[in-house]
């Protein structure tokens, strides 16, 4: 009956980064850069499933807050609410992680944080070889650390010791040696990792995208951590954040974000109060999701289907023809009749 494909993720936050190198490809071809706007959703009607358990979060008020932000209907009073966390001494708490909208702002504090610690510093360089344009290095060329600085993994360790995001502590530098505690207490030696640019390219023979290497980039896989951008935090949980909008929010879902990478309102604080200007939404998002299939929907149809099936098998008829007929896959009959036995 064909392949089944699935799909996870939140539609309300951050927008798919397209460089600019790729973005002349993608809007001769696409009309958004979002998954919807594949050619194949002209052709299927996707069906949507709404995941209603939150995890990171129990507070009902920072969820109602959260929500507000997140479909872009935040209150007077929910604003309000939302600015009683504006940071009320001029200094921020060390222990605080800061979410930046930019990479210069985050780059500058990590700087100045890095500076206050008294060990020495160790610089790594990374190799480069191709074309790798310097704006898309995962991390800095050249790498300066201290025993004691915070920072962040940006690859997935095989062996599962950290993934992309974890964060530690650096415990011990030489020359051609890292070593990591993370937050969950492990201790991790560190490799130096490589990138891979590629190039994207339309192959008209094949009409379809194609992609081939162009350069590399071997570094370690690491980044000070004492500010991050918000798109950086993405998928990621915290204690305490302090949240920098700086000149503003500048993309679809990038406050909302920000807010709900925090366990609880009481851990968030902001540098500056939240403007409505803050608050953006594509509205592409609430077009697209009209052309989904409604999952409660499909699910009634299908219990309807394996009754009918059941029915049918009943009376005798064959799990091959039930199946045809009710456009079901054969091997789900085939699980209704065995558990008919």
């Amino acid at each position: 009956m064909g392949f089944r494909w699935f799909f996870f993720g939140d539609l309300f936050q951050l927008p798919p980064v397209v460089s600019r190198a790729e973005e002349s490809l993608m809007q001769s071809y696409y009309p958004t850069p979002y998954f919807f706007s594949a050619h194949v959703f002209k052709e299927v009607k996707p069906i949507q499933i709404e995941l209603t358990m939150v995890h990171r979060q129990k507070e009902e008020i920072f969820l109602d807050l959260l929500n507000q932000v997140r479909e872009d209907r935040l209150t007077e009073q929910g604003l309000q609410f939302l600015n009683d966390r504006v940071l009320k001494q001029a200094k921020l708490p060390d222990d605080y992680l800061v979410l930046t909208t930019v990479n210069e702002k985050a780059r500058r504090i990590n700087e100045d944080r890095l500076k206050a610690l008294k060990t020495p510093p160790f610089t790594y360089i990374a190799h480069t070889d191709g074309e790798f344009n310097e704006r898309d290095y995962p991390t800095e060329s050249e790498l300066t650390l201290k025993v004691g600085a915070r920072v962040m993994f940006l690859r997935n360790d095989p062996d599962g010791m950290y993934v992309n995001g974890t964060l530690g502590t650096v415990e011990y530098l030489k020359e051609d040696l890292i070593r990591i505690e993370t937050d969950e207490g492990d201790q991790v030696e560190v490799g130096p990792e490589k990138w891979e640019n590629a190039r994207y390219y339309f192959d008209a023979e094949e009409n379809k995208v194609q992609s081939e290497t162009i350069g590399t980039f071997t570094q370690y896989p690491l980044k000070l951590a004492y500010a991050i951008t918000i798109h950086k935090s993405q998928g990621q949980t915290f204690d305490k954040v302090a949240i920098d909008l700086d000149r503003g929010a500048f993309t679809h879902g990038q406050t909302y974000v920000a807010l709900s990478r925090c366990r609880t309102l009481e851990g968030v604080l902001l540098t500056r109060a939240v403007r409505p200007s803050d608050i953006l939404f594509d509205p592409a998002i609430y077009e697209a999701q009209q052309s989904f299939q409604s999952g409660a929907t499909v699910y009634q149809e299908y219990v309807a289907k394996f009754k009918e099936a059941k029915n049918q098998l009943s009376k005798g008829d064959s799990a091959y023809v039930i199946a045809n007929r009710l456009k079901l896959p054969v091997a789900t009959v085939q699980q209704i009749e065995r558990d008919r036995v």
